[in-house]
């Protein structure tokens, strides 16, 4: 690959989940919760999958998701501008959970802190704002990371703070962009959604496809950083 982008950078952001496997991606996780809640609405008294089978096909959709977009900061940091296409990939239950298991592992170690924090307090203060922080500077770098290493190693703070610091400026942007995409994302919904009967549905469609949209291009602007200062970071791959 080479990098370069087809059209205006911007455009060809938003458009990078126009691939088959990308469009196909997103309609099976937006489709399958859509068509559930649809169900449940229109024929309230036929029940909808429900059940084991239910939280089995939600918790292989979640799976395979996360494993995706995985895939797709690796495909990105070696110069993708579209959602992969992988035919030959091995998506067995055990693969898809050893790779979400250890992008599990990089928010437990530094997000799950200021969320348990913020839960049982309910206060902004001094330790709720360094946690915050912790967050917010350590989190992006730490799934990059995991995901051009795979591995558990990558988790020090030591390696990621070293990291950091040979891209300081660029990385500074990068987490202002990424947190001003997930406001952006969040605020979205609510400001579309007028105050009417069904509000609700549609506010929770709303939040559903902006939120899996957004991960896309998440996935995709961090991968792209890795590509950009691949040189600098000099992690070896």
């Amino acid at each position: 690959r080479t990098g370069e982008r087809q059209f205006f950078w911007l455009f060809d952001i938003l458009v990078y989940p126009f691939s088959g496997t990308g469009l196909v991606t997103l309609a099976v996780i937006i489709g399958y919760p859509l068509l559930t809640t649809l169900l449940a609405a229109i024929l309230p008294m036929i029940p909808p999958p429900a059940g084991l089978a239910s939280l089995f096909i939600s918790f292989v959709l979640t799976l395979y998701f996360g494993w995706y977009l995985a895939e797709c900061v690796y495909d990105s940091a070696k110069g993708g501008t579209r959602a992969p296409d992988i035919f030959d990939a091995d998506t067995s239950i055990g693969a898809l959970w050893s790779t979400v298991s250890y992008l599990l592992a990089v928010y437990i170690v530094y997000v799950l802190p200021v969320v348990v924090y913020a839960t049982i307090t309910h206060r902004i203060d001094a330790i709720f704002c360094a946690l915050a922080i912790w967050a917010a500077l350590l989190f992006p770098m730490g799934l990059l990371a995991m995901v051009m290493h795979d591995s558990v190693s990558v988790l020090n703070p030591f390696f990621l703070l070293g990291s950091i610091f040979r891209v300081f400026l660029p990385y500074l942007g990068l987490v202002v962009c990424l947190i001003g995409m997930a406001c952006l994302l969040v605020l979205l919904p609510a400001m579309m959604v007028p105050a009417a009967p069904g509000a609700a549905l549609a506010l929770d469609l709303a939040t559903l496809v902006t939120g899996v949209y957004g991960s896309f291009l998440f996935a995709h602007v961090l991968g792209r950083f890795y590509w950009r200062y691949r040189d600098r970071l000099d992690w070896g791959i």
